[in-house]
Parts: structure tokens; C-alpha cells; sequence
């Protein structure tokens, strides 16, 4: 058998279509799609689940704010059931004390989102230490974005994340994926996923985690990231995220 043949055989087994990094509307302002139109857009495209990742950016809450964002998933799972799809729990927040934003994967319910707002101007470190649990991960996203100004985003501390999004794939920005790959290299990072970054149609299908199993709920997709059990796919293309020799 040549290894070719092996290498295709191997990644036949992971068959199920993951989008780990997707905004709706109107939880997230700048998103394109309201969670229906957004689970349209991905079932049209062959996946499978997607963690609904809206922006939460650490300002007095509201309860229309609290409203809107639990609203998201309830109106992305509704429309996922038509199609067999799942939608699992994660937001992208935004910190004071660094130009980074951090993807949260784990349930979550209003409680949750009021523990975060307790502090008036939260750090990374506080909202780590608060909120880690076996059942939620963090994976700091687009770690050397580059938006051409003066304030690009900077990288975590490798001991304060549970893993990197390295590839980010959004179409809007430099996500200097060359150097996010390295860093995650060179600083053994547990855990690497790629996301889309979803905010608009034209942006769906860029690239997906590749599962053998389709996890029911979040805490099964948490650890399968931790399992590192999983590929990672880019514009239709396996890749390998970790050394397997």
C-alpha cells in the first residue's frame, strides 16, 4: 500500500465538518448574517456543527445586550435542527489590557456572561483564572493579525491559553498565519485549530476541524481539541495540524 493510498485512507476517517470561529447578527454587529442565514450558508457547504462565536467586548451589560447574544444561539440551533446540523457554545472577547482577542469555547448562560462583567475593566489573566475549567478551552484567535496600523494584535502568554487559532482564514485582514504556525511550533502550544472568522457569505467554507466522531455537545468538542484527535481542513485540503511520525 503506497502512502499515498494510506494518507487518504487515514484521513477518510474524519468525516465530519467543524467551523469553530462564526458571528451572527445582531449579537455581533459586524456580521452579515443572522444565525438562520448563517446555518443556511454552512449546511450549503457541507458542515456539520459550528461554534457560534460572537464578540463580547467587556462593557457595562445590558439586558438587551444579554438578551441578544443567548438569543444568537437559540435562533442558529432552531435552524441547525432542519438540516441535522450542531451548534455549539463560544464567544470571541476582547481584552483591556492587550491588543488580543481570545476565542472561549464552553457553555454559557446569562450567569456566566454577569461573572465576566463583574470587573469594570477586565484582563486576560483575571477572566483565565475565573472562568478555566476541564470544560472550556481557551484558544487566543488571529494571534498576529497585521490590520495595517499602528496596533497590531500580539500573542498571549503561552502559559495562559489553552491553545491558538493559527489559521485563521478571513479574507479581511493579514493574519500573518506563517507566524502564528511558528510560534505555535516553537512554543509547543497543546492545541491548533484553523477558523473561518465568519461574518459575511462570501467568507463560508474557507476551512473547518475535521472530526472522526460528531460531538452532541460542547463539552464533547472540547475534548476532542484536547484529544488532538482531529485534522484541520483549508479550502477542501486535510492538513495535518500536529507530528504524527
Amino acid at each position: 500500500m503506497s502512502i499515498s493510498t494510506s494518507l487518504k485512507e487515514m484521513v477518510s476517517l474524519y468525516c465530519y465538518r467543524i467551523e469553530m470561529h462564526a458571528h451572527s447578527y445582531p449579537a455581533s454587529s459586524c456580521a452579515k448574517m443572522t444565525g438562520e442565514e448563517l446555518i443556511e450558508e454552512l449546511h450549503a457547504h457541507g458542515y456539520h456543527g459550528v461554534v457560534l462565536t460572537n464578540h463580547y467586548i467587556p462593557v457595562p451589560l445590558t439586558e438587551e445586550w444579554v438578551k441578544d447574544f443567548l438569543d444568537a444561539f437559540e435562533e442558529a440551533k432552531a435552524a441547525a435542527q432542519k438540516y441535522g446540523m450542531t451548534v455549539y457554545y463560544g464567544m470571541e472577547m476582547t481584552f483591556w489590557d492587550a491588543p488580543s482577542e481570545c476565542l472561549i469555547y464552553g457553555d454559557m448562560d446569562d450567569e456566566l456572561l454577569r461573572v465576566m462583567a463583574e470587573e469594570e475593566n477586565p484582563t486576560f489573566a483575571s477572566v483565565y483564572q475565573k472562568l478555566r475549567s476541564p470544560d472550556r478551552l481557551f484558544i487566543q484567535a488571529h494571534p498576529f493579525r497585521d490590520y495595517g496600523t499602528d496596533d497590531p494584535q500580539v500573542p498571549l502568554s503561552p502559559e495562559m491559553i489553552d491553545g491558538i487559532e493559527a489559521y485563521n482564514m478571513s479574507i479581511t485582514a493579514n493574519n500573518c498565519v506563517h507566524l502564528a504556525v511558528e510560534y505555535a511550533n516553537r512554543h509547543q502550544i497543546p492545541i491548533i485549530t484553523s477558523g473561518s472568522d465568519l461574518h459575511a457569505k462570501d467568507q463560508v467554507g474557507a476551512t473547518a476541524i475535521l472530526t472522526k466522531t460528531m460531538p452532541k455537545t460542547t463539552q464533547e468538542l472540547v475534548a476532542i481539541l484536547r484529544s488532538r484527535d482531529y485534522l484541520l481542513e483549508i479550502s477542501g485540503k486535510p492538513l495535518i495540524p500536529y507530528d504524527f511520525l
